[in-house]
C-alpha cells in the first residue's frame, strides 16, 4: 500500500485535509503524487538556497490530470459515443454553427479532439486517448470561448444520467461546478506547464500554491472525485 511509504505526519496530514473517504475515491498514483508533493515541499520549503520546486508541483498536478481523466474524459466519451453519432454530437454541441462549411466543420473537431476528427468531408469518433491533460478540460467541457465559459449542454446531460444519476442535482449547480473548476484548475496549469519545460523553474509560493488549490482550501481534487459527499455540489 502507497501508505506505507510515507511518514505518519505526512499521511495524516493529508487525510485530514481530504477527508478519509475521499482519499479512498482516488487512485493509487493520486494519492502518490499528493503525498510525494507534500514531503518535497515540507522538506525543502525553508531552504535558502535557489531551489526548483518543480518537484514539489508536478506529481499533484499528474494526480490532477488522472482524476479529470477518469472523472470526466472517459466516462463522458462513452457517453457520448453510445448516444450519439458523431455529426449529432458535433451539431448539438454548436448548433448555430453551419458544419457544411467546411472551415467551421473544422474549428469544432479541433475543438473537440479528444472526441472528434474530421476527413473528408465526415465527423468521426477518435479512439479514446490515454492522454488527458489539463488544458484539455475546458474544450472537453465547454465551446472553448476564451472570453466566457459556457457549459456544453451534451456535457451538463452526461453529469445528471451519468455522475448524478443517484441524486436530483438543479442544471444551474451543475453548470456553476464545471465553471468554477474550469476558473481554478486554468492558473494551474501554466504552473504545471511551467515546471515541465526547461528553462523554467518553481519556487516555494508556487508549491504552496497548487497543493494549497488542490487539497487545502480550493479543495480541488475532492471537489472532483466527491462533489457530493464533500458538499460541493
Amino acid at each position: 500500500m502507497i501508505e506505507k511509504i510515507y511518514t505518519g505526519n505526512t499521511l495524516s496530514k493529508v487525510k485530514a485535509c481530504c477527508g478519509d473517504d475521499v482519499w479512498l475515491s482516488f487512485q493509487e498514483k493520486t494519492k502518490t503524487g499528493i503525498l510525494t508533493s507534500e514531503m518535497c515541499y515540507t522538506m525543502f520549503k525553508d531552504t535558502k538556497e535557489d531551489f526548483d520546486f518543480s518537484a514539489a508541483v508536478v506529481p499533484i498536478m499528474k494526480g490532477l490530470e488522472l482524476e479529470l481523466k477518469k472523472v470526466f474524459y472517459e466516462p463522458y466519451y462513452e457517453y457520448v459515443t453510445d448516444n450519439y453519432d458523431p455529426k449529432s454530437y458535433a451539431q448539438a454541441i454548436c448548433p448555430s454553427s453551419d458544419l457544411e462549411d467546411k472551415e467551421k466543420a473544422k474549428q469544432v473537431a479541433v475543438q473537440k479532439g479528444k472526441i472528434l476528427y474530421y476527413k473528408n468531408g465526415k465527423f468521426q469518433f477518435k479512439r479514446l486517448s490515454t492522454e488527458f491533460s489539463i488544458g484539455n478540460f475546458r474544450y472537453l467541457t465547454t465551446h472553448g470561448d476564451k472570453k466566457r465559459i459556457e457549459i456544453d449542454e451534451i456535457f451538463v446531460e452526461f453529469c445528471e444520467k451519468k455522475l448524478f444519476a443517484e441524486q436530483t442535482i438543479a442544471r444551474k449547480k451543475i453548470e456553476k461546478w464545471v465553471r468554477e473548476l474550469i476558473i481554478n484548475i486554468e492558473p494551474l496549469r501554466k504552473l504545471r506547464n511551467d515546471s515541465a519545460h526547461a528553462g523554467k523553474t518553481q519556487n516555494s509560493v508556487d508549491a504552496f500554491t497548487v497543493i494549497s488549490d488542490l487539497i487545502v482550501t480550493k479543495k480541488l481534487l475532492p471537489v472532483i472525485v466527491a462533489p457530493v459527499e464533500s458538499h460541493y455540489i
